[in-house]
């Protein structure tokens, strides 16, 4: 069973959050109400309050292309909207993060079907994963030829490489 962090702060503010909300509030002001009002239970539920932020921030990182990327990196797939990484899961059910351009063509078609079964919305980045998969899986020398790779012969093929 997996655990619920930060368990009183959650409930609080959750009651809080509802209390200022019928006014209007925003998330800003909830959260500078929060803490000045419960700043002991913030510091007893600080490292969960941490590992909830970072396990957010996670998600969030290198999803634009900024900051301490090489020169090559940037270079690849810049036509594409994609994510530099991609959260695969995995046949036991977990998950991992894995860089796109390692990932094979295989392991990226299977991503990309996982994320687009029936549902109501589908991402802008999964669209364009599939799209740039459409691009270079005619350049698939083996299968276990990265997207990387793929794409490098594709550039080659466009006079680019």
């Amino acid at each position: 069973m997996r655990k619920r962090h930060a368990p009183e702060v959650q409930n609080l503010l959750a009651s809080l959050k509802a209390k200022m909300a019928v006014k209007g509030a925003t998330s800003e002001s909830i959260v500078s109400a929060f803490i000045k009002q419960h700043a002991d239970v913030v510091a007893r539920e600080n490292l969960d309050l941490v590992y909830m932020a970072l396990m957010k921030l996670v998600g969030h990182v290198g999803a634009v292309r900024a900051g301490g990327s090489t020169a090559a990196q940037l270079e690849m797939f810049v036509e594409f909207a994609v994510r530099k990484t991609a959260l695969i899961r995995l046949p036991d059910g977990s998950k991992i993060h894995r860089q796109l351009q390692a990932l094979t063509v295989h392991e990226a078609r299977e991503h990309v079907q996982e994320r687009t079964k029936p549902r109501a919305r589908v991402p802008q980045s999964v669209k364009e994963l599939a799209r740039l998969l459409d691009t270079v899986e005619p350049y698939k020398a083996t299968v276990r030829s990265t997207i990387g790779e793929c794409w490098t012969e594709f550039q080659k093929s466009q006079g680019g490489g």
